[in-house]
């Protein structure tokens, strides 16, 4: 490459990102998947619970699929790469205690914002300047998500504050994969999350210490809880993958295609009929998405001086 021309440059990145792009599609198709499935756990099954299983089923499938493609179990950034286990094992925690005291509506809305957060920290922890329309396309997909979630404002403020802790640290995950992605394989990175998540919950489930008794799954738990692992597990590798190849701000908007396919779940498996409003939301979503992928990125009308 070190011969190549500006236009074979700029045209590599240009494909690269079209790559990145599908693949955090099909990331937040695997994270809406764990969503789905996580909600249809008994709710005697603690949140603390479903994060152990989740870490106990992952660590082991990562860890042997890093092996073989060569991977580190152990990076080079160590200190980088615990952070960000420790910031997703709490944002996860996060996430699912605002579940059990927000309705599902409003703990999706105030996680969603977290792309708009993205946007505007990414200029000054990653260097990645956004264009004015990139913010116009993060406001627009946002406003899909209000008319497709309709919150209800309705919960305690201990889940609003939970709800936005979660959508705060996620938002520091996002980018932290995208500052390890430049120097740490992919699986390296994803295996860092269940493994310091199984680092924090296994010794006080194990010490059966308050608040983190077992609860005997069912057959039908057991199902779930290992569904939403195998999604959870592809759904982190994906989206590590697609963030070295994607801007931060723009890669983490497709995030916001969790909602819409929720929709989907809701026709296909509840028999949820969309109503026109939830459509024009979905609709905006998508669009915005499209666009966002199509959009010239800065550092490449600088390039060609534009």
């Amino acid at each position: 490459m070190s011969g190549a021309t500006p236009e074979t440059r700029t045209r590599s990145t240009a494909t690269a990102e079209r790559e990145g792009f599908f693949i955090l599609g099909l990331a937040a198709f695997f994270f809406s998947l764990f969503s789905l499935t996580g909600k249809a756990v008994s709710a005697e099954i603690s949140s603390s619970q479903m994060i152990l299983v989740r870490s106990v089923f992952m660590v082991p499938f990562l860890a042997v699929w890093a092996r073989r493609k060569g991977h580190r179990l152990i990076g080079e950034r160590k200190f980088f790469l615990f952070l960000r286990g420790l910031l997703g094992t709490v944002s996860l925690f996060a996430f699912f205690y605002a579940l059990k005291r927000l309705p599902l509506a409003d703990t999706v809305l105030i996680f969603q914002v977290h792309p708009l957060i993205v946007a505007a920290l990414a200029p000054v922890f990653l260097r990645e300047r956004n264009r004015t329309v990139v913010w116009l396309l993060l406001g627009l997909s946002m406003a899909g998500v209000i008319l497709v979630v309709g919150p209800t404002g309705e919960g305690t403020w201990d889940g609003r504050l939970s709800a936005f802790v979660c959508c705060i640290l996620a938002s520091f995950v996002y980018m932290l994969v995208s500052y390890l992605r430049r120097t740490e394989a992919t699986l390296t990175i994803a295996l860092t999350f269940p493994a310091v998540s199984l680092l924090f919950f296994g010794p006080a489930f194990a010490l059966a210490l308050p608040g983190f008794e077992w609860v005997a799954p069912t057959a039908a738990d057991w199902f779930y809880l290992i569904a939403m692992s195998i999604a959870a597990a592809f759904g982190q590798v994906l989206m590590t993958l697609g963030l070295g190849k994607v801007p931060a701000a723009r890669g983490t908007g497709l995030s916001n295609l969790q909602v819409a396919f929720a929709l989907v779940y809701g026709f296909l498996f509840f028999g949820e009929v969309p109503g026109w409003v939830t459509l024009s939301g979905a609709i905006l979503i998508v669009s915005a998405q499209i666009l966002l992928a199509l959009v010239r990125p800065a550092h490449l009308e600088r390039r060609q001086g534009l």
